[in-house]
């Protein structure tokens, strides 16, 4: 799984903040908050507020892909 898809599957169950990101996907704070500032300027994430005094994301507009590369799997 690629980190975009693992910062996905962490913001599904609800918001988090970097450090949160980077703790559930094994990486670092730094490529966390590099990831989600792109998500965020895609559009695939939205800040929501706060957790910890630090900016926390939701999922925004990004739909999950089926597995053979179609567009969006139906809710």
């Amino acid at each position: 799984m690629t980190l975009r898809a693992n910062i996905r599957a962490a913001l599904i169950t609800g918001p988090r903040n970097a450090d949160q990101i980077a703790e559930l996907c094994d990486c670092t704070p730094k490529q966390a908050a590099k990831n989600l500032s792109a998500l965020k300027s895609e559009g695939k994430v939205k800040a929501i507020g706060t957790i910890d005094g630090r900016i926390s994301y939701g999922l925004n507009d990004w739909p999950e892909k089926k597995p053979d590369g179609d567009k969006a799997a139906p809710p």
